[in-house]
């Protein structure tokens, strides 16, 4: 007669087998005899990803929600209760950029959240060299135009980083032309999301000063419309509430945002990256990126940007 194990042993089986630490090599690898899980399953970086991995963003979707509020509350609140009064005083037009603007906005804002930043692809442990000395941690490549830059070797991606990469040690992922990490949009920005974060950056920037402007035309509107008595100026703000607070909350936002604009139009005319412009502070001579000022903008706004290196369902 065949006997079955006391239970309590198969209890301390299950929670043994639970603790037991799982190895570097079997990290992001299908077990065998098991169908192989698609790249996002297995993902090593801390990317999350939705949908069955047609959609990522990085460690911080909330940073990405949030600042995805700030601008469409407010919008929705600005073309609700302002732009209707100078739309019908002026020209639709004022109601058509109100609308259109943030959407274009928030639409770069997604895209710049929720796009590959270009990360690169980890390899595995590389053999040990035959002559058994240390690999060199750094060397030296040369570029189209016959500067010289030093890259640098990535443990993470077992491979020297591509010229410009660096590794994001938030999103733990090496990305090409790193530019620096977003808490405002929750991931880094690279090599195929700069161009969207810069339209995000200039187009909130416009948005906030055409905010304060129509605002302050509706407190206008309502001023023209009171008689004439010495209270006239604070009557006319309290007929026309939302657009003092609104307008204070764009006023403040434009300074942040066109500080940073002005930052980031001075990265593209040099062709630069935040990262390189703290480490390295080029001059205009000593920029071995520098392509000259068209060059480089062409290089930011209207050069093609190279597809993922990964297809994250497969």
């Amino acid at each position: 007669v065949r006997r079955e194990p006391p239970s309590c042993l198969i209890v301390v089986a299950v929670v043994t087998a639970s603790m037991s630490p799982t190895t570097p090599e079997s990290v992001g690898v299908t077990p065998p005899g098991e169908p192989e899980l698609p790249l996002w399953r297995t993902w090593e970086g801390n990317d999350r990803f939705y949908c069955a991995g047609r959609c990522m963003t990085g460690p911080s979707p909330r940073n990405l929600l949030g600042t995805f509020l700030i601008v469409s509350v407010p919008s929705a609140v600005f073309n609700a209760l302002v732009v209707p009064d100078v739309a019908n005083a002026t020209h639709v037009a004022v109601l058509a950029v109100g609308i259109a603007w943030p959407v274009w906005c928030l639409g770069n804002l997604l895209a710049t959240g929720t796009t590959d930043p270009g990360i690169v692809r980890r390899r595995g442990p590389p053999p040990p060299s035959p002559d058994g000395r240390a690999r060199a941690r750094y060397k030296t490549e040369t570029l189209e135009n016959g500067k010289t830059v030093t890259v640098k070797w990535n443990d993470t991606i077992h491979a020297y980083q591509p010229v410009r990469a660096h590794h994001c040690s938030a999103n733990d992922d090496c990305v090409d032309k790193f530019d620096h990490h977003c808490p405002w949009v929750g991931t880094t920005i690279g090599r195929r999301n700069y161009r969207t974060f810069l339209f995000f950056v200039f187009g909130t920037t416009f948005l906030c000063a055409y905010v304060v402007c129509v605002c302050a035309w509706q407190i206008k509107l309502k001023h023209d419309a009171r008689p004439e008595t010495k209270r006239r100026a604070l009557q006319a703000v309290g007929d026309a509430p939302a657009a003092l607070v609104i307008a204070v909350f764009a006023f403040l936002g434009f300074w942040f945002v066109a500080v940073l604009s002005g930052f980031h139009a001075y990265l593209v005319c040099t062709n630069q990256t935040t990262y390189e412009n703290f480490r390295d502070g080029y001059s205009w001579r000593e920029n071995p990126h520098n392509k000259g000022l068209v060059g480089n903008c062409w290089e930011a706004f209207c050069a093609p940007s190279p597809a993922s290196r990964f297809d994250f369902r497969r």
